[in-house]
């Protein structure tokens, strides 16, 4: 039977003893090119990755997988062989490791990797527990910005997000949940590296607690000097090495939409960002009506 654990802020989906569905925090940056072109910033973000989060990984898939294996000796080193390697012509790249006890079940600490030949784009995501902001969001913001500090990103997230297993048992369960659990809380970012790379090289998937701007994005706006004037002074905008995170508060926010809280430092990053989106995002926010519908809607929730 599916369940609902209450960890306030974190919170939990459960069937038959599995958590199959859980809050986490998260950073996602994409890129533009290849991966040996970015190969450099690419492994920092891995290597830092691997630092915070190495120790609790016990399993890997990677994008010619139909389930999750348990990590090997040689499993750390498969992306630095395939970035690195000039002759490496695969058209599709994906890698995953993390803390899932069971080949169903949600991690909360995991790495992700994912890079479509096609779109020359990609993608890298660290995913850690809800209560890495329990205490403070400041470490948060201080390993997104050291992440951020080599890869030439085009855009990227950081705050609340989701977490499931999207090759477990219990996926069908998780989509049904993430659906109306999205409308409710508009600080949660919904995941979807493989549907956002198609249309990161047109703009920004949407805006999150951090939001990353490469430098073109920023000059769009009138500069880091002209954003900070319009975001006003409760809005943190730090100059990183490749661009710019804007940071929404001091903390990330869930909102809740039936309590009338509607995150309004989000909403104002939003308004201003809101000409970056990218158009044509494929559908992942599953409706009974209208799956493109609603994904359209939630990319636009903080545009106004």
């Amino acid at each position: 039977m599916a369940s609902k654990r209450h960890d306030s802020p974190a919170f939990v989906f459960q069937r038959d003893g599995v958590d199959y569905l859980k809050l986490c925090v998260d950073v996602s940056l994409y890129f533009v090119g290849t991966p040996l072109e970015h190969a450099d910033g690419i492994l920092d973000f891995y290597e830092q990755s691997l630092a915070v989060i190495q120790k609790d990984i016990v399993q890997y898939e990677t994008g010619t997988m139909s389930r999750p294996r348990q990590v090997k000796n040689d499993t750390f080193d498969l992306l630095s062989s395939w970035v690195r390697n000039p002759r490496s012509k695969q058209d599709m790249m994906q890698l995953r490791l993390d803390n899932s006890t069971t080949a169903d079940s949600a991690a909360d600490r995991a790495f992700q990797f994912v890079y479509f030949d096609f779109y020359k784009a990609g993608a890298l995501r660290l995913v850690l527990p809800a209560d890495f902001v329990r205490a403070s969001a400041t470490p948060l913001v201080d390993l997104g910005r050291k992440l951020a500090r080599k890869l030439v990103f085009s855009s990227g997230l950081g705050g609340y997000s989701l977490s499931w297993n999207q090759l477990g048992d219990f996926a069908g369960e998780a989509k049904a949940v993430i659906a109306p659990l999205s409308m409710r809380h508009p600080g949660v970012d919904i995941p979807d590296l493989a549907g956002d790379i198609e249309v990161v090289a047109n703009g920004i998937k949407c805006i999150n607690w951090l939001t990353f701007l490469d430098k073109r994005y920023v000059d769009r706006l009138g500069g880091i000097e002209e954003l900070r004037s319009t975001l006003g002074k409760d809005v943190t905008v730090h100059p990183l090495p490749k661009g710019t995170v804007i940071q929404a508060g001091e903390r990330p926010g869930l909102g809740d939409v039936n309590r009338r809280e509607r995150l309004p430092l989000y909403r104002k990053v939003g308004s201003v960002l809101a000409g970056l989106r990218a158009d044509g995002h494929m559908s992942f926010i599953p409706s009974a009506v209208d799956e493109d519908e609603a994904t359209q809607k939630w990319l636009a929730r903080f545009d106004k």
